[in-house]
């Protein structure tokens, strides 16, 4: 599968089942659920557009990015290269960003070096 090798590559994110979230492990998901919603913000904010902004360039309802953005939702594969477009970045900028985001929120709930769990 040509599209699975090149976004775990770009993004370092595993697709299977045709989803963002296929083959990772419970824990992994858990920070991936949580980055995804930021990062979209983050995207959407940056080019000062509304939800209903970004589902119109995607074909789809404003509702539709809401519950992707409050993490209701989860982006397909084709979801997620159509919000790149809508977004004004690559897909592999948007993985990027995405895997960038679950490392700090990782790092941000791990216990500190020496401390007991």
């Amino acid at each position: 599968m040509k599209n699975r090798d090149e976004f775990y590559l770009c993004g370092g994110i595993y697709f299977g089942n045709n989803s963002l979230l296929g083959g990772v492990g419970k824990k992994h998901a858990e920070y991936k659920l949580a980055a995804v919603p930021i990062v979209l913000r983050r995207f959407r904010d940056k080019l000062d557009l509304r939800q209903e902004e970004v589902g119109e360039r995607m074909g789809v309802s404003g509702n539709s990015i809401s519950r992707l953005e409050l993490g209701h939702d989860y982006p397909s594969i084709g979801r997620l290269i159509r919000l790149a477009k809508a977004l004004e970045v690559r897909p592999g900028e948007l993985l990027d960003a995405i895997s960038d985001q679950e490392d700090a929120l990782r790092q941000k709930t791990s216990p500190e070096e020496g401390d007991s769990l």
